[in-house]
C-alpha cells in the first residue's frame, strides 16, 4: 500500500488527511475536557461539539473529494486509496512528532 502514495506527489492530499486528522482530535478532545456524559453538557459545550463536528465534516467532505479527483480510487480501490493515505499521514505525524 504504500506505493500508492507518493510524498511529493500526493502532498496535497497528506496534508488533507492530516487536517482531517487534527479535526477528529479537537473534537475528542472536546469531549475529554468536557469529561462528562454528553446529556449533561452546557449549552455551550454542546454548541462547541457541534462547531466541532462541523470542522469534522468540511474537512473529510474537501480530502474525500481531493482524493476521488486524484484518481487513485479509480486505479487502486477506494479501501486501498484511502488506507494508503491514512497511513501516509500517520507516518508523517508519527516523523514529525519525534523531530
Amino acid at each position: 500500500m504504500a506505493d500508492i502514495i507518493d510524498r511529493s506527489t500526493h502532498r496535497e492530499l497528506i496534508d488533507l488527511q492530516r487536517a482531517v486528522n487534527a479535526a477528529f482530535a479537537a473534537l475528542d478532545g472536546h469531549a475529554r475536557d468536557v469529561g462528562k456524559p454528553g446529556i449533561e453538557w452546557t449549552e455551550e459545550e454542546k454548541a462547541e461539539s457541534e462547531r466541532l463536528r462541523g470542522v469534522v465534516q468540511e474537512a473529510v467532505v474537501e480530502k474525500n473529494r481531493a482524493l476521488e479527483e486524484s484518481g487513485l480510487p479509480a486505479e487502486h480501490g477506494a479501501f486501498q486509496a484511502s488506507q494508503a493515505l491514512k497511513d501516509a499521514a500517520k507516518s508523517e505525524s508519527e516523523g514529525s512528532a519525534g523531530e
